[in-house]
């Protein structure tokens, strides 16, 4: 009788479907189970270098926050001589000479507005500094201008920026240390003028 029209014995087809079982196993094991844990390692890996990342910006802000807490301190009174409206030629001068220094600077100056004989003209300003101490150094003589002027608002940042290969990436990232690479600053100061002693109201924006 041909082995093929056999019927199996009950201990045969034990050990087919035993060997059957294992092969399923390998094949899951191989192509299923290696390549998941694989991935998963792979995201735990991604995740840990994510929280890293977090914890660095996280630290990062507290920094610049920090710094911004010890410049503001700093500006509690408003020095500076209060003159009559229309001083801003001459204000523009003063702010060219102190932000010279700056690597690059931006100056924007809003319609002045008047209320009573008070008059207050906003100017928003950014500029990049060479470190941390340029920075303070800036505003600091931003704040001790000539003209009577107060600091509204103020932030702080890494300009400088580096160029980093990581996982077959390429990509510029911000330098995360303040006191050496660059530092950029936005801030918007009001300059004060009065009109006692003039009737000049051109450009100016009058208060109801």
């Amino acid at each position: 009788m041909s082995i093929l029209n056999r019927a199996f014995t009950n201990r045969e087809i034990a050990i087919i479907l035993l060997l059957t079982l294992i092969l399923l196993v390998l094949v899951y094991v191989r192509f299923a189970y290696i390549p998941m844990q694989d991935q998963l390692d792979y995201y735990e890996s991604e995740t840990a270098k994510l929280d890293s990342q977090i914890l660095v910006e996280q630290g990062r802000a507290r920094k610049i926050q920090e710094m911004q807490a010890q410049i503001e301190t700093g500006l509690k009174e408003y020095p500076g001589e209060v003159k009559t409206y229309d001083n801003v030629k001459a204000e523009i001068d003063a702010l060219n000479d102190i932000l010279n220094s700056a690597k690059s600077f931006e100056v924007n100056f809003r319609q002045p507005t008047a209320n009573g004989n008070n008059v207050r003209r906003r100017v928003d300003i950014n500029f990049v500094a060479r470190n941390y101490a340029s920075a303070r150094a800036l505003i600091r003589q931003l704040h001790d201008c000539e003209y009577r002027c107060m600091i509204t608002t103020l932030s702080m940042s890494p300009a400088s920026r580096r160029f980093v290969h990581e996982n077959g990436i390429y990509y510029y990232t911000s330098y995360t240390d303040l006191q050496n690479g660059d530092v950029s600053v936005s801030l918007s100061l009001t300059f004060y003028e009065t009109r006692y002693g003039t009737d000049l109201t051109d450009g100016l924006l009058i208060e109801s």
